[in-house]
């Protein structure tokens, strides 16, 4: 059978008369093509010879006495007052129910998406008009490169921006991978490309103060190699490494027995590896933050722990000959479980918070920062007991389950 493609053109926007259910839409009454034929300046002199004039209900104008074209009045089947499934149904394909529309923007979801999507902020987010929402934010779009979003009576997500905007730094680095964030509260902007050569970067500068204005005293550059982010890690290692030594010194010299030291230690082991996988499997970038996050999880993840053992250790002069172990070092877990479970939850709000109205900056340092506090709440009260049971009583074969 012989392939044939078939070119679909559609005028969009040039309605010719409400449909019966316009009333649901607030759209009764409304006649595009008779609204804009009362203008002195409508002429569309081949639109009328292909027969425009010539349909049914269209009687406010001349009609063509032979007209070059076929035509005829369509009733919609689908429900929805939207472009996109009007041209499904032309299509062929008809839509029983309507598409969900934002009378109040876009949800932070969406918008979420289409910033990691593109790099860029949003600007707007409102329903608008094509040529006042330019007119209202292209002054602000040419300024910061944020992109205008916008939408209508449908569910079309619309985007504007000026051709000049997105390539600039594009098409001097070759890198088709650049995010660019605005600083809430200030007018800068910050853009993320690949390292670039000193020559680079100065042509950079020179495309910024030619295009924006920008004063060449205003534009600062930091380069994070892959040099660089190695370092970062290894300073991170380091810096885990020697809290980590202090902490098991400080219990052990605290407890009196190293074997609570090096169950804590091993439970933030744990807690670590946890948050560098969080990393890997999200690939969020080693920048400045992680150091402090590893740090931060190292510091917060031993406080449950101190007290669970702080219990256990309150709980030991108390034994009596027949008494389990086992069943003490349970019993000191179920004390202190609710004291954990709320110190880890109200944690772990604070940092959603963050998480939810912080930068993209903020967010980066929330989110492996709430694996950790969930991973440290669950290491502190299911692991640093347990493995403290297992080193009282089965490592050295020293010490019996029960006191005798």
């Amino acid at each position: 059978m012989e392939n044939r493609r078939l070119f679909l053109i559609v005028l969009d926007s040039y309605g010719i008369g409400a449909l019966p259910d316009a009333a649901d839409f607030g759209d009764e009454g409304s006649n595009t093509l008779k609204t804009i034929t009362a203008s002195k300046a409508y002429d569309t002199p081949n639109m009328k010879k292909l027969g425009l004039f010539n349909i049914d209900g269209v009687d406010w104008m001349k009609k063509e006495e032979s007209p070059a074209g076929a035509y005829g009045r369509m009733k919609e089947r689908s429900r929805g007052k939207d472009t996109t499934i009007g041209h499904w149904e032309i299509a062929g394909v008809v839509s029983p129910k309507p598409l969900p529309v934002y009378p109040n923007g876009f949800p932070e979801e969406i918008l979420e998406k289409f910033r990691e999507a593109t790099g860029r902020e949003v600007l707007c987010n409102l329903p608008y008009s094509g040529t006042d929402v330019i007119r209202d934010y292209g002054e602000e779009h040419m300024k910061t490169g944020a992109l205008i979003v916008y939408t209508s009576a449908d569910s079309v997500f619309q985007i504007a921006a000026h051709e000049e905007i997105v390539p600039v730094v594009e098409k001097i680095t070759g890198d088709h991978n650049i995010q660019t964030q605005k600083v809430s509260g200030t007018k800068q902007v910050i853009i993320k490309t690949k390292t670039l050569s000193l020559a680079k970067r100065e042509q950079v500068n020179k495309a910024l103060k030619t295009t924006f204005g920008v004063k060449e005293s205003d534009i600062t550059a930091e380069n994070i190699s892959s040099t660089i982010s190695g370092e970062m890690r290894r300073d991170a290692v380091i810096a885990v490494i020697v809290a980590t030594i202090f902490m098991l010194l400080y219990i052990w010299f605290r407890f009196k027995d190293v074997r609570f030291a090096t169950s804590a230690v091993a439970a933030l082991l744990h807690d670590v590896l946890v948050v560098l996988a969080f990393y890997a499997a999200s690939r969020i970038s080693v920048g400045t933050t992680f150091i402090a996050c590893m740090l931060t999880i190292v510091g917060y993840s031993i406080n449950a722990t101190i007290v669970i053992f702080d219990r256990i250790r309150e709980e030991l002069p108390l034994m009596k000959r027949n008494d389990d172990l086992k069943a003490l070092v349970n019993r000191s877990i179920t004390y202190t479980l609710t004291r954990s479970i709320y110190t880890t939850f109200t944690t772990f709000v604070m940092v959603a918070v963050l998480y939810i109205m912080g930068v993209s900056s903020i967010k980066e340092f929330a989110a492996p920062l709430m694996v950790g506090i969930a991973g440290g709440g669950y290491s502190s009260v299911c692991i640093t007991g347990a493995l403290w049971y297992v080193m009282k009583t089965k490592i050295g074969g020293k010490k019996a389950a029960k006191k005798k």
